[in-house]
């Protein structure tokens, strides 16, 4: 009976089938909503911290069901994992992407793609062929 986004704005569906969106609340934050495929509410991500204000932008998941999600508020990519447990937090450094914005997660080569506001589209690969095989990341 109460709608679970306010500002939907990117969507991806996980391996396990669960539905992930990035919902903005407002300009300033906002946060990962997941759903299950049948559309029960599962969790929502708001920040690795109690503190933190999480204004999420593009999202994708990895081979793993890991979710990736670019804040805009921090200018970092956030890494949960498929229960919404925080696994890490990165910026992009040395290759000009100063401001992440939208992700794409390539199944085939394992690469994650990290559009930027600046015209600057960058490649990361952070999951090898032999940890996907074994299926351990790093």
């Amino acid at each position: 009976g109460q709608a679970l986004y306010k500002y939907p704005n990117y969507i991806t569906e996980n391996n396990n089938g669960d539905v992930v969106v990035s919902d903005r609340n407002n300009h300033s934050h906002g946060a990962v909503v997941v759903t299950s495929n049948d559309g029960m509410y599962r969790f929502s991500y708001t920040g690795y911290t109690s503190e933190s204000k999480l204004s999420p932008g593009g999202v994708c998941t990895d081979a793993f069901s890991h979710i990736l999600v670019c804040d805009l508020s921090s200018k970092l990519v956030h890494m949960i994992n498929e229960n919404g447990q925080f696994l890490s937090a990165w910026y992009s450094t040395g290759i000009n992407i100063i401001w992440p914005f939208v992700l794409g997660y390539d199944n085939e080569h394992h690469l994650l793609w990290v559009g930027s506001r600046n015209p600057i589209i960058a490649a990361y690969r952070y999951i090898s062929r032999r940890n996907y095989l074994s299926g351990m990341s790093n």
